[in-house]
């Protein structure tokens, strides 16, 4: 098994969405090449970083990345290749919804939508399979 240790203010999910930065520190172990079952992740103080079920390694279902404090930071979901297929979310410290959108066959589709920190809508794109139809 690899690790990565993380620490410091970034993004434990890797989603890059602004407002997401864990703080504490975590290590992230990956899951044996062809893994398949629930892999769970932890921060160091003990909350859970990652909660993710793997089918030959690659994510299936709904993965779940959370803040060191405990609220979500992210929920993704995956059909049976791996690939994103149906709503993304991410939410900041404080537990606001901060980015929405869904995915087929992974590309965008549909509504995306990011917010501020303080809740209000900042952007709204609308794609069809990927391609960007209305802003």
């Amino acid at each position: 098994m690899r690790a990565r240790i993380a620490r410091g203010v970034g993004s434990s999910a890797g989603s890059g969405i602004p407002g997401t930065g864990a703080r504490s520190r975590h290590v992230e172990v990956a899951a044996p090449e062809g893994f398949a079952g629930r892999w769970v992740t932890y921060f160091e103080n003990g909350n859970v970083a990652r909660d993710r079920t793997l089918n030959d390694g690659r994510p299936v279902g709904r993965s779940l990345s959370f803040h060191d404090n405990g609220a979500m930071l992210a929920e993704v979901t995956y059909d049976e290749r791996g690939v994103l297929d149906g709503p993304q979310r991410n939410w900041n410290r404080e537990g606001r919804l901060i980015y929405e959108a869904n995915y087929r066959n992974g590309l965008l589709d549909g509504r995306e939508a990011y917010w501020s920190e303080a809740g209000e809508l900042e952007t709204e794109r609308f794609h069809e399979a990927g391609v960007l139809v209305d802003f």
